[in-house]
């Protein structure tokens, strides 16, 4: 014979507050920063825009991921002492694209208007340059395609900041992941 028994539990209510006042984190309470920050462990944290809000070309805005130099699967600005700006993605760590810009201005073999601005402007110094992550793409919760995803992210990116502008550094915009 089977025996069932039915115990009264009484809710009880949880103060999420009351979690993080005492140092407790889990998914619901993570503690994890925001904007970003530099890895540590790598030559070009240097030259990363540290923090969690950023300003360009008149627009101002906040990183709501934490992203650092070896995050992948992100929307960039490439930023130059002068003012001028350059937006890209990259799917492989920031800090490889950004090696990949700073070799290109020796090698000629890259982004034109960028190369041509820091080799007249600057001397070929690349010290002028700072990077940071404007948007990372997180992978898609039910499927997709991650990297068109981040082809979107890329264009309305270059389009909200007029890079292909005045300060803008982009020479084209690929819209082919509207398509």
């Amino acid at each position: 014979m089977l025996c069932i028994s039915f115990f009264l539990v009484t809710p009880i209510s949880l103060n999420l507050s009351r979690f993080k006042e005492i140092g407790v984190t889990n998914c619901l309470t993570s503690n994890k920063p925001t904007g970003n920050h530099k890895c540590g462990d790598c030559f070009f944290c240097a030259q990363i825009n540290q923090g969690k809000y950023l300003a360009f070309g008149g627009i101002y805005h906040t990183v709501r991921q934490f992203i650092n130099c070896r995050t992948k699967y992100v929307v960039y600005i490439v930023t130059c002492s002068c003012g001028h700006f350059y937006i890209g993605k990259t799917t492989c760590p920031m800090f490889e694209r950004f090696r990949e810009h700073v070799n290109s201005v020796r090698t000629g073999k890259g982004c034109p208007k960028l190369i041509n601005h820091i080799r007249e402007q600057h001397g070929s110094d690349t010290q002028c340059l700072r990077f940071a992550g404007l948007e990372l793409v997180p992978a898609p919760k039910y499927g997709g395609d991650r990297h068109r995803e981040l082809l979107r992210k890329e264009a309305a990116w270059i389009i909200r900041a007029t890079a292909i502008g005045p300060l803008g550094l982009n020479d084209r915009n690929e819209m082919n992941a509207f398509i």
